[in-house]
């Protein structure tokens, strides 16, 4: 598919009747996937870049906190628990305080992220 800039479209005319474009159903669906697929890319893309930024915080802390980790998965104590319980996030226990693994959070948004 060719790629436009906004100043390529054809501008409406606002006298003028409207036009009807018509498109065969095939090439109707293969454009919508190929629109589909470019903004999945896209995306993703825009996931992975902010995930390797953001993986090492500031003070390039890879194990954070649970308040730390309930901000970054935007979720509370209980949900946070029930993720470590199932395994779906990475964790270690230090006698009462447990700490949690930076990337698999990330890693855990990344696999449930819908489009």
């Amino acid at each position: 598919m060719e790629e436009r800039t906004a100043t390529e479209f054809p501008q409406p005319n606002k006298s003028a009747p409207m036009e009807i474009i018509v498109f065969e159903k095939e090439a109707y669906y293969k454009m919508l996937a190929e629109i589909k697929h470019t903004v999945r890319q896209g995306i993703r893309d825009a996931n992975t870049e902010l995930t390797k930024s953001m993986k090492q915080g500031s003070n390039g802390e890879l194990w954070v906190s649970g308040k730390e980790a309930q901000k970054i998965l935007d979720v509370k104590q209980d949900k946070l628990r029930m993720l470590r319980n199932n395994n779906e996030v990475k964790s270690s226990q230090h006698g009462r305080k447990i700490r949690y693994y930076k990337p698999s959070l990330y890693e855990f948004l990344e696999r449930n992220t819908t489009v």
